[in-house]
């Protein structure tokens, strides 16, 4: 847009003479070219959006020309980006609250898995306590236990991960609430 005016500048569009329509290039018609310019724009609208929020002016994060932004100023807008994703990605903490009253009695073997590996990690590590019975805060501390010596791996609250697969175990006989 011409600033001077506040008007849009002139486009011209070439134009078959013969059939009076707008040529069409070999890969592209005017409206595509068109399209791919708002999308740039709409980029570029939102890489200003990313600069200002990192305290940067869009001419050193956007130039035309060979002057490439900085390192730091390429560290900043990394960094504003990664405490936005953290922002959205924390989650609820989960309710790891043993029950103290709830028992399970686990079966005399392991049954054969063949499914998720978590859940024969949990088989192996409930089995290992060598106990029939477990109280649920008993249950937590071996599978936490279990988590800090590699055998059962997550990135998760070990915790979690037997509370998720709580009904697996019991659907396929490990355990049974008592």
């Amino acid at each position: 847009m011409s600033k001077k005016h506040n008007t849009f500048p002139r486009v011209v569009v070439p134009v078959d003479e013969t059939t009076a329509q707008p040529f069409e290039t070999q890969d592209e018609t005017f409206a595509d070219e068109v399209q791919e310019g708002l999308e740039i724009a709409a980029e570029v609208e939102v890489a200003a959006s990313i600069a200002a929020d990192a305290g940067v002016t869009v001419a050193e994060v956007a130039s035309p020309g060979p002057p490439k932004p900085s390192y730091e100023v390429m560290l900043a807008l990394v960094k504003s980006l990664e405490e936005k994703v953290a922002a959205r990605s924390t989650s609820k903490p989960v309710n790891h609250t043993a029950n103290s009253s709830a028992r399970y009695k686990l079966s005399a073997t392991i049954p054969d898995w063949d499914g998720a590996r978590q859940v024969g990690s949990l088989m192996r590590i409930l089995h290992a306590t060598g106990k029939t019975e477990l109280t649920e805060p008993e249950i937590f501390a071996a599978v936490k236990a279990g988590a800090e010596a590699k055998v059962l791996s997550t990135r998760q609250d070990p915790v979690h991960i037997f509370q998720y697969y709580r009904k697996t175990l019991k659907r396929n006989g490990f355990c049974t609430k008592i």
